[in-house]
């Protein structure tokens, strides 16, 4: 366990946000853990002991209702689109609340955001927006760009180091306090989850549409092997989504 401190970033301007991020829980925290919070204590993403995770803003949160599972990386984001809280896992909406909040007439002044405190398990990617960014069920993108809304972007692929960097415009970095870099399978900090560094496999000879698996973001490659059709994506979410979409017409011979 560990945390990721950073300074000053401000307090956003409205109610409207969204806190999304790659995690994997290795076990769940004893009362709950802010997996990604300002220190305000008014948005945060969060897993708690009773193996939920949660988006908590301006006192009331969106919950998901099915229990959380250990040692599988997933998407989360938390969304606050000014009418209503929407928490999502993977792109699919899990929990609601329909009332926003409000902000303090009197908020902290305080300007620190922290990532993982007291958490146990893998981060992989921070991305800390002023608007909403999702209405509706979406495939998550391992690929995030900074835009305008961006107030903070942390890819986590320096693999060394004490220092998070920052890929928004704004250049808030964080400082690694206690948490240590490990390497994800299958993966090199900074690239994509593809074989040979990256490299496209051979063609695939079996008679399928590749075209289909790779309409969704992420997937790279659509390869026949010995046992069957291996969809090549930047992560585990993108090749199932693309392994579904694949209709495939065995040959037989």
């Amino acid at each position: 366990t560990g945390l990721v401190e950073v300074d000053n970033i401000p307090m956003l301007p409205s109610v409207v946000c969204t806190l999304e991020m790659w995690v994997t829980p290795e076990a769940f925290p004893i009362d709950y853990s802010p997996l990604v919070k300002f220190e305000d204590d008014q948005r945060a993403l969060i897993l708690h002991s009773q193996k939920k995770y949660r988006f908590y803003t301006f006192h009331n949160e969106a919950m998901m209702n099915d229990e959380a599972k250990l040692k599988q990386r997933v998407h989360l984001a938390g969304v606050n689109d000014g009418s209503e809280r929407r928490l999502y896992i993977n792109g699919k909406l899990v929990g609601q609340k329909n009332e926003p909040g409000q902000m303090s007439p009197t908020p902290k002044n305080t300007k620190r955001l922290e990532i993982g405190s007291g958490f146990s398990g893998t981060i992989d990617g921070v991305r800390i927006s002023s608007s909403a960014r999702y209405d509706r069920d979406f495939v998550p993108e391992t690929d995030w760009k900074a835009d305008d809304a961006t107030e903070a972007l942390y890819l986590f692929n320096e693999g060394q180091g004490d220092v998070l960097k920052d890929l928004s415009r704004h250049g808030r970095p964080g400082r690694i306090k206690g948490a240590k870099w490990v390497r994800l399978e299958g993966r090199q900090p900074g690239s994509s989850n593809m074989p040979d560094g990256g490299q496209a496999p051979k063609p695939a000879i079996a008679p399928f549409d590749a075209e289909q698996a790779k309409a969704v973001p992420g997937v790279r490659h659509v390869v026949k092997i010995d046992r069957g059709i291996a969809v090549v994506a930047d992560g585990f979410w993108q090749a199932t989504q693309g392994r579904e979409k694949l209709k495939i017409e065995w040959d037989e011979g």
